[in-house]
């Protein structure tokens, strides 16, 4: 019976040497799955900031296109401003000058000389 309590014996030390092996390779496992569960969270995190930046990114975009529209238009109404005022200019010189072609030149007697008598243009300004 020594043989068989011996062959028991050797089988349950080689079970609980399996058993050792098993909950090795099991915590193996489990910490390779954990590594890939963070690197599966860890690459989903990524993709959502690379996703919020894009939309950040696409956003700042559409805003420097709306800013640069609103530019343009601005620089349009300015252009039209100068034009306006360029021409209201034009016109109150043209008018100015036409004033002063209306306008008889005064003269002023200033006296005689020599030669007789001398007048010059009077300043009504």
């Amino acid at each position: 019976m020594a043989n068989w309590s011996a062959m028991v014996e050797a089988r349950d030390a080689e079970i609980a040497q399996l058993r050792d092996l098993l909950r090795a390779e099991n915590g193996r496992a489990n910490a390779a799955i954990d590594r890939e569960q963070a690197a599966e969270q860890h690459a989903e995190e990524l993709g959502e900031a690379r996703d919020r930046y894009r939309l950040a990114w696409l956003s700042a975009r559409r805003r420097d296109g709306e800013n640069s529209l609103h530019a343009t238009e601005a620089l349009e109404l300015k252009d039209q401003e100068i034009a306006r005022l360029r021409a209201e200019l034009q016109r109150a010189r043209l008018e100015e000058s036409r004033e002063s072609l209306r306008a008889t030149p005064r003269l002023e007697y200033m006296g005689a000389d020599e030669d007789g008598e001398v007048w010059r243009l009077a300043d009504d300004s």
